[in-house]
């Protein structure tokens, strides 16, 4: 049985209606966790120039994914249709990525800002997948801004440049690519 286009567009509105949770989304609820915790870890090591504060950044899977459970939003592969099932799977792998990346930073000599520029890499990956898999032009265009200022940041602190600056290009970049397109996708679901 073939799928029509009608089909699809159903898979995919349904997809994007329950991305929503209550008066925001997946993409707002960790694009402002994590822009909240790079701004506070910006200005808890300049102000103490104590690199234990680095230790913040595991704020963000602390609190976002509580969030996350309170609102009873999941994006897994359990989702009601293919496309959910397709979007949940694509987090899946990005999350092991992630894991995979903090594993091998942390184990290595790598400076801990280098997991700045490869999560910002990642999540841009994951992002421009789902607005590609969803339709949503916005979810595949700023993700390849955040793209390009993960990379410049790669670069930038291979070669020894950045420091706490890296913590708010970070920060602008996720702004970039899960604020602004989490409130188009939230507006567009209202209309």
């Amino acid at each position: 049985m073939a799928i029509t286009d009608s089909t699809t567009d159903r898979m995919i509105r349904a997809a994007k209606e329950n991305l929503r949770v209550g008066r925001f989304n997946a993409f707002l609820l960790w694009g402002y966790v994590t822009v909240a915790v790079s701004v506070v870890e910006y200005a808890l090591i300049a102000l103490t120039e104590n690199g234990m504060w680095m230790w913040g950044w595991f704020a963000i899977p602390l609190i976002g994914y509580p969030l996350q459970w309170r609102y009873g939003h999941t994006v897994d592969e359990e989702g009601d249709n293919y496309v959910e099932r397709l979007v949940g799977h694509i987090w899946q792998v990005m999350k092991l990525a992630f894991l995979l990346t903090a594993v091998f930073v942390s184990l290595s000599t790598l400076s801990w800002l280098f997991l700045l520029p490869l999560t910002l890499i990642l999540c841009a990956v994951g992002v421009s997948l789902t607005g590609t898999v969803l339709q949503e032009r916005a979810m595949m265009a700023c993700p390849f801004l955040s793209l390009c200022a993960g990379l410049y940041m790669l670069t930038d602190i291979s070669h020894g440049g950045m420091g706490l600056a890296a913590f708010l290009y970070f920060a602008a970049a996720f702004a970039v690519m899960l604020i602004v397109p989490g409130h188009l996708l939230f507006r567009h679901g209202k209309a």
